[in-house]
Parts: C-alpha cells; sequence; structure tokens
C-alpha cells in the first residue's frame, strides 16, 4: 500500500511540475515566478565558462597522450567498421553484423564525418564521403533491425 502511495505522490508531483506555464515575464511555475535569462544575469555572481587555463609541458604532454589514444581507440572501431558494416547504419559490436536501424541511409557513417575530419583522417574522410554522396535518402531499406 505504501509503495502504490507513492507512487501516486510521485505521479501528482510530475503533474504539478507539468502545469508550470509561460507568461511574458518569463514562466510562471509551482513556486512562483522563474526570471527570464537577462534577469538572472543581473543577479550572477560567478563566471561560468573558464578563461585562465594552466598549462606546462608535463600537461601538455598528458593532453597529447590523451589525444593519441583516442584517436588509436575511434581508429580501432572505424577498421572495424569499414571492414564489416562500411555504409550501414551500423555494426553489432559481439556478431560484427551490420545492422539497418536507420532506414539504410548510413547513419554511422554519416555521424562519424566531422569527427573523422577533426582527427584530421584525411584519406579516412575522402572515402567516407565518396560513400555519403552514394546514399539515396529517398529509399527506405525496410523495418529497423532488432
Amino acid at each position: 500500500m505504501k509503495c502504490l502511495l507513492l507512487k501516486i505522490f510521485c505521479f501528482g508531483q510530475l503533474a504539478s511540475l507539468c502545469a508550470a506555464k509561460h507568461i511574458a515575464d518569463g514562466i510562471e511555475g509551482i513556486k512562483g515566478h522563474i526570471p527570464r535569462q537577462r534577469e538572472i544575469s543581473r543577479y550572477m555572481q560567478h563566471q561560468v565558462q573558464a578563461n585562465n587555463f594552466t598549462s606546462n609541458k608535463a600537461l601538455q604532454s598528458i593532453r597529447a597522450q590523451r589525444a593519441e589514444d583516442v584517436r588509436k581507440g575511434f581508429q580501432h572501431a572505424w577498421r572495424a567498421y569499414k571492414k564489416y558494416a562500411f555504409g550501414a547504419d551500423e555494426i553489432n559490436p559481439l556478431t560484427l553484423e551490420p545492422l539497418t536501424t536507420r532506414n539504410g541511409w548510413g547513419a554511422t557513417l554519416v555521424d562519424a564525418l566531422d569527427t573523422i575530419h577533426i582527427m584530421g583522417l584525411h584519406d579516412e574522410f575522402e572515402e567516407a564521403a565518396e560513400k555519403v554522396r552514394q546514399i539515396d535518402f529517398e529509399k527506405n531499406d525496410g523495418a529497423p533491425s532488432k
């Protein structure tokens, strides 16, 4: 019975939160007026973004090593995708089978383009971009895989 009452209470609280409505000067919420961003800015005492970064040779070396590790991890995953599922929406990491989950439009391929470019993998980028040019977004390869 306690569990049922708790669920009803939680649902009631959620419904109350959903009842908040927008008004001209911000949002009228459960606990009163929530000011607009320009009003909030007047009261901010602390800066959110950092503007002073510590840097020395040791930190630069650590950051470079971390970047290289991320790059190697990406290249490892990309090689498997390219070998077993190039152009497919996804690859099943356990069976290495290509999966059609996004209409067969090569979701992984399209999504990875910016990462490949940012990492400076120019040959991989050109190959992926050429494969993307071949995608026909007018077709649907059927029901998504399970």
